[in-house]
């Protein structure tokens, strides 16, 4: 998959960092492999050699400037025609606060629906 050039951040002799292209979050980044295979057994030594510091460096980048409260990194995905990648993604205060207005938000539309029911 191509990465938009608006959306690079970062780019080394083996990985692409960029933020998320679908996401909207801030900080939702991903470190994609220059190497298109899907495994890490398969990447060539020196980009396995830069994974862990570049790993490191996101996280840290991450947390210190943004400051979520939790910050996942993970591996998601499996297609042929993707290379491997790495999700950062940040959950901040903010998100576990609107889960409880989404929350409240259906609890009133249902009280709505049921009082035009009723009428």
């Amino acid at each position: 998959m191509e990465v938009a050039p608006r959306f690079i951040i970062h780019e080394t002799a083996h990985w692409i960092l960029n933020h998320h292209m679908s996401s909207a979050l801030p900080g939702y980044l991903m470190l994609g492999s220059r190497t298109h295979v899907n495994s890490l057994a398969e990447l060539p030594d020196d980009a396995l050699a830069e994974l862990g510091g570049l790993l490191a460096k996101v996280q840290k980048t991450i947390e210190s400037q943004l400051k979520p409260k939790w910050l996942y990194i993970s591996r998601f995905g499996h297609d042929p025609g993707y290379p491997i990648h790495f999700h950062f993604i940040p959950v901040y205060h903010w998100i576990e606060d609107l889960e409880g207005y989404e929350i409240q938000a259906a609890g009133d539309l249902r009280d709505q629906r049921k009082r035009n029911v009723a009428h």
